[in-house]
């Protein structure tokens, strides 16, 4: 539930509390960085700046993960990977997402669609040059889109198929 309070975004979640073991209502203040809570203030800072890459942030999951991660205290950015632009250089590789650096970011979470694996895995690549933790490599994304590989790499690691047996290649 959101309420405009004197010009304070003021949002309203239920929060687990551990010492009573009950659900307690509190209040985030995002302009101020604090909880506020019946018996007490204390400060809250993101401890996470996480960019989630999805070409639409009205998606359902797209949106789930983001409030789950809003949730834990992290801050949470969703960016369309197509609308990135990359310096690939050998001295400082960055990221620009309309037209400003994305810097300062420490973990991405992809969501890339299998028309957009190129280019989407290419950005998540440049995001784990730059040091930045990613959630699924752009290996992993693209052996996953290629059926024939994946089935590989299961039969080697003796992975059931679909009938139950080890697979044969």
């Amino acid at each position: 539930m959101a309420i405009d309070c004197k010009s304070h975004d003021v949002r309203t979640r239920d929060r687990y509390d551990t010492q009573s073991a009950s659900v307690a209502r509190f209040a985030f203040d995002w302009s101020r960085d604090r909880v506020m809570s019946s018996h007490t203030w204390f400060a809250v800072r993101p401890t996470l700046k996480l960019v989630i890459l999805s070409r639409d942030a009205k998606l359902y999951s797209t949106r789930r993960l983001a409030v789950a991660a809003q949730t834990r205290g992290h801050a949470v950015r969703v960016i369309d990977p197509l609308r990135c632009y990359m310096n690939i250089a050998a001295d400082q590789p960055s990221i620009h997402y309309r037209g400003r650096e994305l810097d300062r970011v420490d973990a991405i979470i992809p969501r890339i669609a299998p028309v957009h694996t190129f280019y989407g895995t290419a950005v998540v690549r440049q995001f784990e040059i730059m040091g930045v933790h990613s959630l699924n490599s752009a290996a992993a994304i693209t052996g996953s889109r290629d059926k024939l590989h994946s089935l590989q790499l299961l039969a080697r690691h003796g992975a059931p198929d679909s009938f139950g047996k080890p697979a044969r290649l």
